[in-house]
Parts: C-alpha cells; structure tokens; sequence
C-alpha cells in the first residue's frame, strides 16, 4: 500500500483511478522527462510498453523467472505464501473478506447489508407472506413487499435498498446456500 502511495506521489495519476473517491489528476512530484532519465539512470525501463517488451524478451532468452522449472515457480510461491501468513497478510478467510468489504463499501459512501439483514431477506423471501398470491408470478418472491420490509427493519423507513437490489442480493445469497449444501 505504501509503495502505491509513493508511486501515485512521485508519478502523478489521470484521476480515472480514483473516481469513487472524487479526487482529481495530479501531475505528480517528479516531472515525466525526469522520471525517464532516472529510469534509464537505474536500467529501468519506463512505462508498460517497454515492461511487456522486456518480459516478452526476458520469456524468449529464458531469463528472470521464465528461467525457473515448475517445480522451482511452485517453490518460490510457497515461500511467497509463508512469508505472507507470517506477516499476517496474504489469503483472506471468508470472515476477514467480509470485513474487509464492509469497511471499503463504508468509505465509498455505500451502505453494506449486514449479517442479519441478508439472513432476513432469505428468511422473509421463503415465506408465503412475501411471495405474489395471483397473477404471472404466483409463488414468486414479492420483491416490492420484500423492500418495504427491509427498509423499515433496518433503515428507519428509509429507502436504502430498492427492489432491484434485493433482487441481485437474493441471487447471490440463494447461489451461496446451494452452493454450502
């Protein structure tokens, strides 16, 4: 994270990146001319032409990690892998992926479901009182009647969730428990 943050610093951004933040381009600290001589200056080629280039040139001569058997690639991302659990980052279990979601959606100013509220949506969905009683949709779920439940469970009334919503997050949570049997 820190490393991005110096690289954004040094060598400005377009600001497309960044739109749910709303922050602007910025040129960066260090003038593009200057950046490339100090790439050269260190043998670093500049931009992502010039990387695919030489990767593709590494990948024909054998060399850097193209050099590497399978069973020595499988090493090194062994390694890899401990190193990351040692220092407590790396593969996140389902709990910590959740967690994580929640706080990133929080910062972009949505409003994530919790726990209890998808348990309730499955809940409330299989119920009779909420599916449609006549009509083309007989024994579907009511996704309107569904909403307003939500939304007044626990939003305060508010119409946080609309139906279209609910309908996606029904989908995912149905998927996830066909899925766990």
């Amino acid at each position: 994270m820190a490393m991005t943050s110096v690289h954004y610093a040094l060598r400005g951004y377009d600001g497309e990146y960044f739109q749910c933040f709303n922050l602007p381009a910025y040129n960066g600290l260090i003038p593009r001319k200057e950046l490339e001589v100090l790439a050269r200056k260190h043998g670093v080629d500049y931009g992502e032409k010039m990387g695919k280039l030489n990767g593709s040139k590494n990948y024909k001569q054998g060399k850097g990690i193209s050099s590497l058997s399978k069973e020595k690639l499988r090493e090194h991302g062994a390694k890899g892998g401990r190193v990351k659990t040692r220092k407590g980052f790396g593969v996140l279990n389902e709990e910590q992926l959740r967690d994580r979601t929640i706080y990133l959606a929080g910062i972009m100013g949505y409003i994530p479901y919790s726990r209890e509220e998808d348990e309730t949506i499955l809940r409330l969905s299989e119920e009779q009182k909420y599916t449609h009683q006549q009509g083309r949709s007989i024994g579907r779920t009511n996704l309107d009647k569904l909403t307003k439940e939500i939304n007044e469970s626990f939003h305060d009334n508010k119409e946080v969730r609309s139906a279209e919503q609910i309908k996606f997050k029904l989908y995912r949570l149905r998927k996830k428990k066909n899925k766990s049997k």
